[in-house]
């Protein structure tokens, strides 16, 4: 009984579909290192010239979904420690006004503008 075959290595299509994403998406993270991918050498060149295609090793790719898995749902949350040193967690939300005044665009619920 033969397995099945599982290909080793994904053409940038394959996993923009297997992400849900846009080509143009799964090609920027490419090119800005998210996920890693691998140019396979030009046959009998001698120069080391590269193919142009860039495809993505299977192991990577689910290592780059474990890596960004989100366990806590939508909304983050971080722990401060006040002046007494007690430590309590603070929901983060998104805010619309927030995002302009702060890079990450979060706000915590006392820090909200209303």
């Amino acid at each position: 009984m033969t397995e099945p075959s599982v290909p080793y290595l994904l053409s940038v299509r394959e996993v923009a579909k297997r992400l849900s994403l846009s080509y143009a998406a799964t090609r920027a993270l490419i090119v800005y290192g998210h996920l890693p991918a691998v140019r396979l050498p030009v046959p009998a060149s001698l120069s080391g010239a590269t193919m142009r295609r860039l495809l993505v090793d299977v192991v990577d790719l689910r290592a780059f979904i474990a890596r960004y898995k989100v366990n806590c749902g939508d909304t983050p949350v971080t722990v401060v420690q006040s002046e007494a040193g007690n430590t309590r967690p603070i929901r983060r939300t998104r805010d619309a006004t927030s995002r302009a005044r702060t890079g990450a665009g979060f706000v915590a619920d006392s820090e909200r503008v209303r």
